[in-house]
Parts: structure tokens; sequence; C-alpha cells
């Protein structure tokens, strides 16, 4: 899965943009690939002219190769392996933040491998909130149903010590389908637990569980399923590299729509600006 995204704290497929200019609309398809290479080349030339600015905004980009494509629910959406990416925008003031979110498959099969989200939203002392945007039609060229996805996650103080930081958290993700609403919207509710454990000042493990109840989103069985997923990070100076993760999606007997996953990936994270 390949993302753009923007926060306010701390097969080509293409993205639309539409630009204003005296009254008129001006659209310009880039490449999600281009998108992120473009903001890439910004923050690495960029020069902060004072302090403030830097405590005020901040950009971050990430990108990487998984063996597939699942979400959240379980559902497989692309069974070859996609190129993801983001990048984040950070207003550190106000707790804001807006995201774009892409995937792009390799093998231009035009299926669910690909796919543009955006979203906006607010980090909070207690809680994390937002709107998304998922984008399916401009990308496909098609009449698949685009969503909005509404989401709040809530986490709990994290249990700190020496070299571990263990966290839990509930999300909440709710789909609204721009056409055929009700077979298609839906909504699921997580509880997870996650952990990190520095091995060093440059090495990390960091692993999580989380236990998912699916209302039917996309038209899919409703049920239980868990997710595991465990990785291990490299620290390069600013950037972090996650050399492999791995992600096990389990479903229970009554979702048949469904099977069981392993997802392997690798990716790489950096600030911008």
């Amino acid at each position: 899965m390949f993302c753009f995204r923007v926060e306010c704290v701390g097969s080509n497929r293409y993205l639309l943009i539409e630009t204003l200019i005296k009254g008129g609309v001006v659209r310009s398809k880039l490449t999600a690939i281009g998108v992120i290479t473009l903001f890439l080349a910004i923050g690495m030339t960029s020069q902060v002219s004072a302090q403030e600015e830097l405590q005020r905004l901040s950009i971050s980009g990430a990108v990487g190769v998984y063996s597939k494509y699942i979400v959240e629910n379980g559902a497989l959406w692309h069974k070859d392996p996609v190129f993801q990416g983001n990048v984040t925008l950070k207003f550190n003031r106000c707790g804001g933040y807006l995201d774009v979110w892409a995937s792009k498959d390799f093998d231009n099969i035009g299926n669910y491998g690909e796919e543009v989200d955006y979203t906006v939203g607010w980090t909070l002392k207690d809680m994390n909130v937002g709107l998304s945007f998922l984008d399916y039609a401009t990308v496909f060229g098609t009449q698949e149903p685009d969503f909005f996805r509404p989401f709040a996650e809530i986490p709990l103080p994290p249990i700190q010590f020496p070299g571990h930081r263990i966290q839990l958290y509930s999300r909440f993700e709710y789909y609204a389908a721009t056409h055929d609403f009700d077979l298609n919207s839906g909504g699921w509710v997580m509880l997870g637990i996650r952990h990190c454990y520095e091995i060093s000042k440059r090495w990390a493990f960091r692993h999580q569980a989380k236990m998912v109840y699916d209302g039917g989103v996309f038209g899919s069985m409703p049920g239980f399923l868990g997710m595991y997923d465990a990785g291990v990070d490299y620290a390069l100076g600013s950037m972090t590299w996650n050399i492999l993760s791995v992600k096990q999606s389990m479903i229970s007997a009554s979702m048949t729509d469904r099977e069981n996953l392993t997802i392997v990936s690798t990716s790489v994270s950096a600030p911008i600006y």
C-alpha cells in the first residue's frame, strides 16, 4: 500500500490533483510514486528559516514492498506484491494532520492492489480522530464505490521500563460507501496491544496483536478475527529501516469468505522536513 500522509502534530495508477486557478479547475495527473518523489525532493531542498518553523511543522515519509495487500478485517485486496508508501505533514502545535495514502501493484492487473486514500485528523491528548476518503473510482476508471471512513483510536498510557514500551489501545472505523450504501458499508472495532523492545541504539524489535470484530465492511461476512505482526528495525541516522516484518491473519471458522494469510514486507521511513 502506498500512502501519502499529512499530520498536524507531533497499471499506472494516477492521483488526480485539482487546483483552482482564476476561477477555473486545472486537472493534472501524477503517479502515486511521482507524488512522493516530488515531496521528498521538496523536503530535501528546503531550508528552514527559523527554529520556530521546525516546531510548527514537520514532514516525514515511508516506502515499502509487501508480499500481499490485506486490510484490517482480513480481506485479501491483492494476492501478489504491492509497492506502498506515505508522506506525512504534521502541524505540531495544533495536533492536526493531513494524510494521503496509496498502493501500487506490480502486475498492472487493475484490481484492488491499487488505491489512494486521503485523511484529515487530529491527535488529541487521549485520542486520535479523523476522516478518510478512499478513492477507488479515480484509480480504476470504473464505478467501484469510494468510501468515507471516520475513525477514532484511544490509546491507554504506555507502560515503560528500561528498553521496553507496552501500550494497549482500541480503534473504531466505519466505511460509508458513496454508492450501493446498504450493501458495502460497515464498520469494525479493534482491541490491540503494542510492544517495542529497544535492543540497542540502532536495533529494535516490535510486535503487536489485535482482535477485530468485523461488522460486514465491504459486504463481507461479520465475525471475529485476530492479527499479529512482528518486525525488526535498524536506525540509520534519522532514517529507520524496517528490515523485515511478518503479519499473520487468523480468521474464525464462521468467516468462510476469508482465509488465514501471511504477509512479508520491508520498508524505510525518514523525516523530510
